[in-house]
C-alpha cells in the first residue's frame, strides 16, 4: 500500500513540474510563431512587451492562460495611418487545452482586457477602424456559401 501511494505520488509530482516547466521550454517558440501570425493577418503594427510576455497552465488550471502586457495596435493604412486603433494594458486569453494539443481548432475559452482603449471610428470613404485584417485573395461565390454552413469556430 505504502508503495503505490509512493509511486502516485512521485508520479503526480512529476506531471505538476511538467506542467510548469512545458511553457517555460517553449515560450520562445511560441512567441516566434505568435509574431509570424499576427505579421500575416494583421494590417497593422503590434507592438507589446516582450517582458511582459507570458505563457502558463496553472492560471486557469487545466487551461493554457496566455498574456501580453503593453498590448496594442497601430493603424497602417491610409484612413487611419499613425492612429493607435487599439492600446490595452494587460491582454490574456484563455484557450482550452486539449484542443491546443490536438491542433485543429483552437477554443478560445475567455478574453480579458486590462484597461481597454479601443478606437472605433468610420471614415467619409467607407473605411472602419476595425477593419485590420488583409483582405482574403480566394474569390467567393456567394450562392454557395449562403448554403452551406461556416466552418468557423471559437
Amino acid at each position: 500500500m505504502k508503495k503505490a501511494l509512493k509511486i502516485s505520488g512521485i508520479a503526480l509530482l512529476a506531471i505538476l513540474v511538467l506542467l510548469i516547466t512545458l511553457p517555460f521550454l517553449f515560450k520562445s517558440q511560441i512567441k516566434e510563431k505568435l509574431d509570424s501570425e499576427i505579421a500575416k493577418s494583421i494590417n497593422a503594427k503590434v507592438y507589446y512587451n516582450p517582458d511582459e510576455f507570458s505563457l502558463t497552465i496553472l492560471r486557469n488550471f487545466p487551461n493554457l492562460t496566455l498574456s501580453l502586457g503593453d498590448f496594442g495596435m497601430v493603424g497602417k493604412t491610409e484612413a487611419f495611418a499613425g492612429d493607435t486603433l487599439m492600446n490595452v494594458k494587460n491582454f490574456k486569453i484563455v484557450l482550452d487545452i486539449m484542443s491546443v494539443i490536438s491542433g485543429d481548432k483552437i477554443k478560445i475559452n475567455s478574453v480579458y482586457l486590462k484597461q481597454p482603449y479601443i478606437l472605433t471610428q468610420t471614415k467619409k470613404d467607407s473605411s472602419f477602424s476595425w477593419d485590420i485584417t488583409f483582405p482574403d485573395t480566394a474569390a467567393v461565390d456567394t450562392s454557395k456559401a449562403a448554403a452551406q454552413p461556416s466552418k468557423f469556430a471559437i
